[in-house]
C-alpha cells in the first residue's frame, strides 16, 4: 500500500496499537509482516516508533512521494547516461540531481538549526561527476529530513529557518520550498532523457 498506512494517519486517543509496516527509502510506508507497538498522541502520526505532528507529517509524505517520482524517472540509467550532456552548455542528469541533493541537505540542516556551507551550485560548474556518491547522498536525504522533521512542534515551524533569495522564511516556508526546489528541478530530467534519446 504506497503512502501512509491509513490507520497511522487517524487522530486518537494515546493507546497503545500494534502496526504492520516497513520503511522503504523510495517508496515510503508499505504494510508488512513485522509488527511494531507505537504510542500515538491525539496530534501525531507515527513513523517507526516515533510522532511527527500531522502538518510535518504530510509535508514529509509529500517529499517522499516527489522523490519516488525522480526515482522512477532513473530507473535504467546507466552511469554513463547520468553524465552525458545533450549540448556542451546544458546540465546532464549527474549536475542536476547533485544539486537537488545539496540543496535539500542543506535546507533540512537549516531545519534542524545548523549552518551548512554546502556549494549547491558546484555540480553545474563541475567537469567531472561521482555517480555513486551522488546516487547515495539523494537517497540518504529522505533519513536525514525525517530527523529534521520528527522534533518539531507547532511552534518551532514558526521559527526563523533561512535567509533565502525571498527573503527570510521560518521553517514551514523552509521546508515548502525544499520540497518545491526538488519538484522544479524533476521537470528537467525528462527534458534531457528526451535529448540524449533515453
Amino acid at each position: 500500500m504506497k503512502g501512509l498506512d491509513a490507520s497511522l494517519t487517524q487522530k486518537g486517543s494515546e493507546e497503545d496499537f500494534g502496526v504492520e509496516l516497513m520503511y522503504d527509502t523510495h517508496m515510503g510506508w508499505y504494510a508488512s509482516r513485522r509488527l511494531m507497538t507505537c504510542r500515538v498522541p491525539y496530534n501525531l502520526v507515527c513513523f517507526g516508533g516515533k510522532g511527527m505532528i500531522q502538518e510535518v507529517a504530510d509535508l514529509y509524505q509529500l517529499f517522499v512521494s516527489v522523490h519516488a517520482t525522480v526515482d522512477k524517472m532513473l530507473e535504467g540509467l546507466s552511469d554513463d547516461d547520468w553524465v552525458k550532456k545533450p549540448q556542451p552548455n546544458f546540465n546532464n542528469i549527474a549536475s542536476i540531481v547533485e544539486h537537488v541533493a545539496l540543496v535539500e541537505r542543506r535546507f533540512f540542516a537549516q531545519v534542524k538549526g545548523e549552518l551548512s556551507q554546502l556549494d549547491a551550485g558546484e555540480p553545474f560548474r563541475a567537469e567531472s561527476w561521482d555517480v555513486a556518491k551522488i546516487k547515495e547522498l539523494w537517497v540518504s536525504n529522505l533519513e536525514f529530513a525525517k530527523s529534521a522533521l520528527e522534533p518539531l512542534s507547532e511552534s518551532d515551524l514558526a521559527e526563523f529557518g533561512a535567509k533565502l533569495g525571498v527573503g527570510e522564511v521560518n521553517k514551514r516556508q523552509l521546508i515548502a520550498y525544499a520540497i518545491a526546489h526538488t519538484a522544479h528541478h524533476r521537470g528537467q530530467i525528462p527534458l534531457v532523457k528526451k535529448l540524449l534519446g533515453l
